[in-house]
């Protein structure tokens, strides 16, 4: 018998491996293979391996290509080919983004931020080269291998963002513990059916996703927070503030951003001037959703009738309405079914 999870799932730092990689995809595979094969092996000689040994990791839909890519700055490759190909696949329709297609229109790419400047050894206001044309097309992420830290890296059409992908250069952050939390856990398999994940396939990392380090006692402590995430959000938001308290600014094609709190603001901007507001009767979860692919770094938020402050949830001020409005398919007590980020439980707490 099942119960509905009285709340969302809390965001904890378990990254299934389909949704990074590390290292450079090289061009020995088919073009079909070379984009479609994921990895996360600790050896860059893994990526040429003859393309039957990768079957295993095909990702069957490119709607499940990686949101997050893994770059270890102490392995041969100069850098990513990020594959374009999952954008056209979201706004193709379907799911919640349901869109109508990407629209025909001048086709760049940039870095929107990076939290070490340097850290990609882009063009002129940040740019990126384009290699290939239409859905087959990749973004060169060349890496500045001397440093370590986050960026955004965002297609647009005609100056306006369709897609963006994380870029976490740091060393292999895949070997962390392998305990469970609580059984059994279950996922969902690719034909519909659930299954118990085996103890085999519970695997942590060593690290908050962004971070910089596994320590929080050694000299580059302040290096472990990492990044932060509104639920249900693709793109990471930088905390702009360490563990030590000492502030620094991500700039990049969005300029500079610093927080709030930053003792120092010429020619930059609070990263609090990027938020968007919506009212609360035109919070839904599909406009809210494209809104979020739109402006990767701003935070979101749902705003009374009158736009005199956050909305609620029976006005209860403990109870802000989450970023992504309403559904028209789900009521209120149940959207933490929405499954915005691949829950395999879909929201849902199984009674034991």
């Amino acid at each position: 018998m099942k119960r509905l999870a009285g709340k969302l799932a809390a965001v904890f730092c378990l990254i299934p491996f389909s949704i990074c990689l590390k290292g450079n995809i090289r061009g020995s595979l088919s073009l079909g293979e070379h984009i479609r094969a994921i990895s996360v092996a600790k050896n860059v000689d893994s990526l040429i391996r003859p393309a039957y040994e990768l079957k295993k990791i095909f990702l069957p839909d490119w709607k499940k290509a990686p949101n997050s890519y893994i770059f270890d700055p102490g392995q041969n490759s100069e850098g990513l080919l990020v594959p374009v190909k999952k954008a056209y696949a979201m706004w193709e329709g379907g799911g919640y983004l349901n869109g109508n297609g990407i629209p025909a229109g001048a086709v760049t790419a940039d870095v929107l931020w990076e939290d070490a400047h340097g850290l990609i050894k882009s063009g002129v206001n940040y740019a990126l080269e384009i290699i290939g044309t239409g859905q087959d097309a990749k973004i060169k992420v060349p890496i500045n291998k001397t440093k370590e830290g986050n960026a955004v890296v965002a297609f647009k059409v005609n100056g306006e963002i369709y897609w963006s992908w994380h870029i976490w250069v740091t060393d292999d952050p895949t070997n962390g513990a392998t305990y469970r939390s609580f059984n059994p856990v279950k996922r969902m398999k690719s034909d519909g059916t659930t299954e118990v994940i085996p103890d085999t396939d519970w695997k942590w990392m060593d690290r908050n996703l962004g971070a910089l380090t596994s320590s929080i006692t050694a000299s580059d402590w302040n290096k472990s927070i990492g990044l932060l995430y509104q639920w249900g959000r693709k793109d990471p938001i930088p905390p702009l503030v360490t563990r030590g308290n000492d502030f620094y600014e991500a700039s990049g094609s969005i300029g500079r951003v610093r927080h709030r709190g930053a003792k120092n603001m010429t020619n930059a901007v609070s990263i609090d001037d990027l938020r968007k507001f919506v009212l609360l009767s035109g919070a839904e979860v599909t406009n809210n959703l494209r809104l979020s692919v739109k402006n990767p770094l701003s935070l979101i938020y749902v705003n009374k009738e009158d736009n005199s402050g956050q909305a609620y949830y029976n006005n209860n001020v403990n109870l802000p309405v989450n970023w992504f409005g309403k559904s028209t398919t789900l009521p209120t007590n149940r959207l933490s079914e929405l499954n915005l980020w691949s829950d395999n439980a879909q929201g849902k707490i199984e009674a034991v």
